[in-house]
């Protein structure tokens, strides 16, 4: 279950694309609405995934399977490619 964070600009550019957009907030901070605990983007047909804002997806989505843990450079588990290596 993946919470889908937004920045600013990434509101922006997603509103600018002409998709709609539902927010969740949770401790100030904003959060792309899900949907079965899923990115309401996310699309999943015969087992397979596809975001369907994909060109305009928030940076989190971009940089995935990337991210910081302590202050370090490190590859989210969750990720199947990382865990197929």
């Amino acid at each position: 279950m993946f919470h889908v964070k937004l920045t600013d600009s990434d509101i922006e550019e997603i509103k600018k694309s002409g998709f709609s957009l539902e927010i969740e907030e949770k401790s100030g901070k904003k959060y792309i609405k899900r949907t079965n605990d899923f990115c309401s983007y996310l699309s999943i047909k015969d087992g397979k995934s596809k975001c369907e804002i994909y060109d305009y997806r928030p940076e989190i989505c971009r940089n995935f399977p990337r991210k910081k843990v302590l202050g370090m450079k490190a590859n989210d588990i969750r990720c199947r490619a990382i865990k197929g290596s």
